[in-house]
């Protein structure tokens, strides 16, 4: 026997009228609508969210598989926002190099599809592990995986 689905309405003119859930143990969670609506809504952006930082990694694989001039390459938290932060093999300044970085950057930036996306490219010329950990959040760090080069994405949450 299937049982009959039915539809609640929260309608935010009854902002202040009550939402009682009742899930299957039977611990009842008492919510005013207004709350009941935010929480909803959070919910709906964290799963967008998740899906454009999905998209993301694979745009940012997309861009580094074919680069040889980059050492490494890590997407991290940094002052609030994501930054992609690219190891150079080199300690020269490359106006090529700057300008495909400044391209995805803006691209991602424009990207209709990664609205919630907020994100900050950033070179760093061939530089000491402890020189880069200084550009990365120890908390939060994902490392492009070089051993998959070849249609890869970023891997590998380490976490202190």
């Amino acid at each position: 026997m299937t049982a009959a689905i039915t539809s609640v309405q929260l309608d935010w003119a009854m902002k202040d009228g009550l939402v009682i859930v009742t899930p299957r143990d039977q611990d009842r969670f008492i919510f005013i609508v207004r709350r009941a609506i935010e929480i909803l809504q959070q919910a709906e952006q964290a799963e967008k969210f998740e899906r454009q930082f999905n998209m993301l990694l694979r745009v940012l694989a997309e861009w580094l598989k074919d680069r040889t001039d980059i050492r490494r390459a890590f997407l991290t938290d940094r002052d609030g926002a994501l930054a992609f932060v690219v190891v150079r093999n080199s300690c020269t300044y490359d106006d090529d190099f700057e300008d495909a970085l400044s391209e995805i950057d803006f691209q991602i930036a424009n990207d209709p599809d990664l609205d919630l996306i907020k994100m900050d490219a950033i070179a760093l010329p061939s530089a000491s592990e402890s020189a880069v950990s200084a550009f990365l959040d120890p908390d939060f760090v994902l490392e492009y995986d070089h051993a998959k080069r070849n249609g890869s994405h970023l891997a590998g949450e380490q976490e202190s």
